[in-house]
């Protein structure tokens, strides 16, 4: 028999914690257990059930993909799309494994590294699941802390009937479960200038987030590192074409180009945009057979790097 919490139970202002313990005493008569309490595993690996999966980041492009956390160590992909209600009113308390979740993530929360990971929420893109998908987020961000985790983050999906997912939860625990290759790993390496950083694509997670869950699995991903506005192209496509070159390539019918800007609006912007997302450059001059392109946030410390070297270059010239 499902046992069922309003969605409201989840809210007031700083309860969120305590929603989900009590999802958690409904549905295995345990509060939350601090990390300590959970035997721990050996190594960390991918773990999972039918709803949540664990699985550990092994390599940069992957912790590049939620704001450049270099120190990421893995996602936890949370299957939202049962336990919230179709009118988005009630939480199914027995379809969250905590208990399990709880065991999974111990290997994350041990001193004397405690882990970051992200909470990667699932759920169908009806309006009316918002409100409680939403607040099963915030409860889990606070969990993440309670738990014993350095940092946990949120990264919240709603799934339309576009993504090779929906309604297919074992789909993504068959694709992801099963840990890359050495020769997968090793292949994923970045090769970068300072002003690009370039990545082929190998290893399921990262072909997964980086558009293979909506049908456009990539080949590579280009990361431009200063704000668009700021890239000289006279610079960046020669770093480009050596970069590309010594990836170990998949194939070249995908590219992924990701960029930043400090100011969306203005006009040095736009023009950059059309220059770096033209067809010469990624078709034409680097030989893929078609590209995309999209929004990230590097860290600081690239930024510092990158204003650096253009200042040196500046000053060389």
């Amino acid at each position: 028999m499902k046992t069922a919490m309003p969605a409201n139970q989840f809210g007031g202002k700083s309860n969120w914690v305590i929603g989900l313990m009590a999802v958690a005493a409904l549905s295995s008569g345990n509060l939350l257990k601090d990390c300590e309490s959970v035997a721990a595993a050996a190594e960390p690996e991918a773990r999972g059930s039918g709803s949540y999966l664990v699985v550990p980041t092994t390599t940069k492009l992957q912790r590049y993909y939620f704001r450049n956390f270099e120190d990421l160590d893995a996602f936890v992909f949370i299957n939202a799309m049962d336990p919230v209600s179709e009118d988005g009113t009630t939480l199914d308390a027995a379809a969250i494994d905590l208990d399990s979740l709880q065991e999974s993530l111990t290997p994350y929360c041990e001193s004397p590294s405690p882990g970051r990971v992200v909470f990667s929420i699932r759920t169908r893109r009806e309006p009316q699941r918002a409100i409680a998908a939403g607040m099963l987020s915030r409860a889990l961000g606070q969990f993440g802390r309670e738990f014993g985790l350095r940092e946990s983050e949120l990264d919240f999906r709603r799934y339309g009937e576009e993504n090779k997912y929906f309604n297919n939860w074992n789909g993504l625990v068959e694709d992801l479960a099963k840990p890359p290759s050495a020769s997968e790993i090793e292949a994923e390496s970045e090769v970068s200038d300072g002003q690009v950083a370039v990545f082929a694509a190998h290893t399921p997670l990262s072909r997964t987030l980086y558009g293979g869950e909506f049908g456009y699995p990539v080949d590579c991903v280009v990361f431009i590192i200063p704000p668009i506005e700021e890239a000289d192209a006279g610079k960046i496509l020669p770093a480009l074409q050596r970069s590309v070159s010594q990836l170990k390539l998949k194939g070249k019918n995908r590219v992924l180009v990701q960029y930043h800007s400090n100011n969306w609006d203005g006009t040095e912007t736009k023009l950059a945009v059309k220059e770096f997302t033209s067809e010469t450059i990624w078709k034409e001059l680097l030989g893929f057979e078609t590209y995309m392109w999209g929004i990230w946030s590097p860290s600081p410390m690239q930024v510092l790097k990158a204003h650096r070297q253009a200042a040196q270059t500046r000053a060389d010239d």
